[in-house]
């Protein structure tokens, strides 16, 4: 039996035997002697049982049939963790109750632990603000210490103690500028401009400005590209950073040397659309299984002395361009990543 019927069957019960001590208490009034005070009394009897009636069905409008529909629901939506069904209205208004209060503990708990981590995030932010400024501060004194680096160079003349003692210095240069630029392409990335540009013009300046460190690193690398690719909606400057990324990762991944091979050509994505993919193909080692899902993740790198933040700059900047990045494959064999960029539709030159 439901709980209203429950309640209704206690109070219509109430309300006959009310009606019935009424009635005895009329007849036995009128018997008395003094009928007039005797009726009087049943009257104030009957009126009093009518009032309880009328507050006792205001209770159940007002009260009891709210707490009956929440059974209800309770009944219907409660389920104990452990332990048998309810099985009736209040055990489940009971269960449901404690499920409540349970999720008002957790509620609470994951609301604090999120305004710590606001609190954190805050102090992160300001840190990461302070930080940027200092990082920018520290690139004026290096290149001016590049500058210098070079006039002495022309002074010192052809020594080679002292040239290899400078070409030491200014690789280090080098490096302390591209760790610093890439924390400031992180924490302020630069908004990207699209214009149209020849991918294939892009990769061989590419490739001649890192000649230099695949012919001391004994690498040889190969630079090939489908004739007629159709001009690109990309930002020149900073798709040549991505360039630059990937193919210093793969001279990093042959320190015994090796080959590289640097491809462009049309292919279609898998809606159809053309797109020109280029791909950097190494020899090397391969990235290990455990790095290979997080290799896109800011601070996760292969190298001692890496940054972890290049390739996540890059795979953020392909996709401001609606590309895309990623490993095509990776064994002991060698690594192929492969950057899908959108081309022309205007003009797509097919």
């Amino acid at each position: 039996m439901s709980l209203p019927n429950k309640i209704w069957l206690c109070l219509v019960g109430f309300l006959i035997l009310a009606a019935l001590g009424s009635g005895l208490a009329v007849l036995w009034a009128v018997g008395e002697p003094d009928a007039a005070l005797s009726a009087g009394i049943g009257i104030g009897l009957v009126l009093a049982m009518g009032l309880v009636g009328g507050l006792l069905w205001y209770v159940v409008r007002l009260i009891l049939r709210p707490l009956s529909r929440l059974a209800d629901e309770a009944l219907s939506h409660a389920r104990p963790q452990s332990g048998p069904a309810p099985q009736d209205e209040l055990q489940a208004l009971g269960s449901y109750l404690d499920s409540l209060k349970a999720e008002v503990r957790d509620a609470r708990s994951n609301l604090a632990q999120t305004r710590d981590h606001l609190v954190d995030a805050e102090k992160l932010a300001a840190v990461g603000r302070l930080a940027a400024g200092v990082a920018h501060e520290i690139r004026s004194p290096l290149t001016s210490l590049k500058l210098r680096l070079f006039s002495m160079q022309k002074a010192l003349g052809e020594g080679p103690r002292f040239q290899t003692d400078i070409q030491v210095m200014s690789d280090e240069i080098t490096r302390l500028d591209n760790i610093i630029r890439n924390f400031l392409e992180f924490s302020r990335p630069p908004a990207i401009q699209v214009g149209h540009h020849d991918i294939c013009l892009l990769l061989e300046k590419t490739v001649d400005l890192l000649r230099y460190k695949t012919d001391s690193s004994r690498v040889r690398l190969e630079f090939a590209a489908a004739h007629d690719l159709p001009p690109a909606l990309v930002d020149g400057q900073q798709l040549r950073q991505v360039f630059i990324n990937l193919l210093n990762n793969a001279v990093d991944a042959l320190p015994n040397g090796g080959q590289i091979d640097l491809t462009a050509a049309l292919e279609k994505d898998g809606t159809g659309h053309p797109m020109i993919v280029v791909r950097v193909r190494d020899n090397g080692p391969g990235i290990p299984a455990g790095v290979r899902d997080r290799i896109f993740n800011p601070f996760v790198s292969t190298k001692k002395d890496g940054a972890g933040l290049g390739l996540w700059i890059a795979q953020r900047i392909v996709a401001e361009h609606k590309g895309r990045l990623e490993i095509e494959t990776s064994t002991k064999h060698g690594t192929v990543f492969a950057v899908w960029l959108p081309i022309d539709r205007e003009n797509p030159n097919e």
